[in-house]
């Protein structure tokens, strides 16, 4: 593993990232906009990236950007360093349906 799989709230994780942006230069420039960020780890060897900020608001910050990264949608950003692309799918699926069916009770509730 590339990690150790600690969770940080400050800490984001990036993956699948290809080696022409998986360097100090490209994220620091990407992600600084969210917050100071006191840390950088790049790993080359597994795609894999950990970047710290100062605090957890900037790390929320940056996981909150719905942006693909670089504009590339494989790429994954997030705050569990043991989650995969898949996992983020269900997820994203997951919070589709939620809010299809809130929508749908707020709708009801109009009429009643």
């Amino acid at each position: 593993m590339p990690h150790d799989g600690s969770k940080k709230d400050n800490t984001i994780y990036i993956k699948n990232i290809p080696d022409y942006y998986n360097n100090l230069d490209a994220l620091n420039k990407q992600f600084k906009k969210f917050g100071p960020i006191t840390n950088i780890k790049v790993d080359l060897k597994n795609k894999f990236t950990t970047i710290e900020f100062l605090k957890p608001k900037h790390a929320k910050a940056a996981l909150s950007n719905k942006s693909p990264l670089f504009g590339n949608k494989d790429i994954l950003v997030t705050a569990d360093p043991n989650a995969t692309l898949e996992d983020e799918a269900k997820t994203t699926k997951l919070e589709t349906v939620l809010m299809d069916r809130l929508k749908f009770l707020i709708a009801i509730k109009k009429f009643i």
